[in-house]
């Protein structure tokens, strides 16, 4: 394996647990939900479903879809050596496909509960749906997982429909006036849902659209802002080529004064002994001449006396 090959995995390797702590932070406040909807599922459950047993399945489901996460996450940390991004991302999908059948079983228990309050359960599924997804795996993550996360709630929609007109959910469990299967609440509640989540996807889309733009403008920009920098080098370059050929022929011109002037020294020093030779003759002779001049004076005065 190249050392290219080796540091797109380890970017990719890292770039796959960082998406799982990001999960993991934006489920911490599951924790305080997981109580919180007990209490309220026992006070609101307790009047409508007698089945105790159907209870706890409920209760049960929801802290599966909130905290399934957090043991998948502490997996990964464990192993995270060992694994590859591959072996990360498939974790988590993992995870992400039992929360929805999860979700999908408390949608179905709670069917009967969710139609006697909005008249279908079309009308709470959809957006369930895009908050669950916004909550746990931002919907905006990449736009062909927003694609497809649209098809599925498109699906499953289309699924309750059915089992809501075809009377299959589990009404003798709880104690509600309700009647199901009437085709033009259905159609029209399904329509509702479906135009919510077009809605949404077209949002998204126009978010990606939006985000492709500006990524392509960011692309060219940094394209120009490479195009600039390289002519900016190449011209500082050849400066710096010119500038070495005008700092050497300089400091071949100062090696030549340099030496001409040291031969210049030379030869003023030279000179400078030659005078000093001849002044120092100059004053042997002068000495000498005052001296006998002196001598002859003395003889000149003896003779006299």
């Amino acid at each position: 394996m190249t050392k290219t090959k080796i540091l797109q995995n380890d970017a990719k390797k890292e770039k796959a647990l960082e998406s799982a702590e990001r999960i993991m932070r934006q489920r911490k406040l599951s924790i305080l939900i997981v109580p919180l909807f007990f209490i309220l599922s026992n006070i609101v459950l307790r009047n409508f479903l007698q089945d105790v047993a159907l209870r706890n399945l409920i209760w049960v489901s929801m802290t599966v879809v909130l905290c399934s996460i957090f043991p998948s996450v502490y997996f990964i940390r464990r192993r995270k050596e060992s694994l590859s991004a591959d072996n990360i991302y498939f974790i988590l999908a993992a995870d992400f496909a039992i929360e929805l059948i999860f979700l999908l079983l408390i949608f179905y228990l709670t069917a009967p509960i969710m139609i006697y309050y909005f008249g279908s359960i079309a009308l709470i599924v959809a957006p369930s749906l895009v908050l669950y997804n916004i909550l746990s795996n931002p919907i905006f993550n990449s736009r062909k997982y927003s694609t497809f996360f649209f098809l599925f709630s498109c699906l499953f929609l289309a699924i309750f429909s059915l089992l809501e007109y075809f009377n299959l959910y589990p009404l003798s469990a709880f104690n509600l006036p309700i009647k199901l299967g009437e085709p033009r609440v259905i159609f029209s509640s399904l329509s509702i849902g479906l135009a919510f989540l077009v809605f949404i996807q077209l949002y998204v889309d126009n978010f990606w659209e939006m985000f492709r733009k500006q990524a392509k403008e960011l692309e060219t920009l940094n394209e120009e802002l490479e195009q600039r920098v390289q002519e900016r080098t190449s011209e500082l370059e050849e400066a710096k080529s010119i500038l070495e050929v005008k700092v050497k022929a300089r400091t071949n011109k100062l090696e030549e004064l340099a030496k001409s002037l040291e031969e210049k020294v030379r030869e003023r020093t030279k000179e400078l002994q030659k005078r000093v030779d001849e002044l120092e003759k100059f004053h042997k002779l002068t000495v000498g001449r005052e001296l006998k001049m002196m001598e002859l004076k003395k003889e000149i005065k003896k003779l006299k006396n």
